[in-house]
């Protein structure tokens, strides 16, 4: 003859546990989702740098960083959005995506009274003037650059060249 229990539910603590154990499973599946496309592909890292260039003032102003965002961009050819970065005056905002090997971006950055936009085929480490600004007085041209350097010193140092 075949014996048969019956299995009760957990109880108490147990319980508590058991619904831990899977909140942390549905967020850790989450995390790697978010993180890198999940199964479907990594995501790289990479840098989205606007920059000033030299400002010729009376003293002239050096070339510099007015914010840098990171963004992850998927291998799956998703879109793959930086967190937006909001420092007084200064936005970076935008998304970037991979079709085919290139990189396509639609981008907003804010340097003091100006708008600075891009929209179009970037190129790695090469500088992307906007391709549309708009102000509020003083034009502040900023200039784009997908890097994988968190540090912009070299694209800084190209813009800071006086022009012949």
């Amino acid at each position: 003859m075949t014996e048969s229990r019956q299995v009760s539910p957990p109880q108490g603590a147990a319980r508590g546990l058991v619904f831990l154990a899977a909140a942390l499973c549905l967020w850790l599946s989450a995390c790697a989702t978010n993180e890198g496309g999940g199964a479907t592909g990594r995501a790289d890292t990479i840098y989205l740098h606007l920059l000033a260039p030299r400002y010729y003032t009376d003293p002239p102003m050096p070339a510099r960083r007015i914010v840098t965002a990171t963004v992850r961009l998927a291998a799956n050819g998703k879109d793959s959005v930086g967190h937006p970065v909001f420092d007084g005056d200064k936005v970076l905002a935008g998304r970037v995506e991979r079709r085919g090997g290139r990189l396509f971006a639609h981008l907003k950055g804010q340097s003091l009274s100006t708008f600075n936009y891009f929209d179009g085929e970037m190129e790695m480490e090469k500088l992307a003037e906007p391709t549309f600004y708009a102000c509020t007085g003083t034009i502040f041209l900023a200039y784009f650059v997908l890097s994988t350097n968190s540090d912009c010193g070299l694209f800084l140092g190209r813009l800071d060249r006086p022009e012949p």
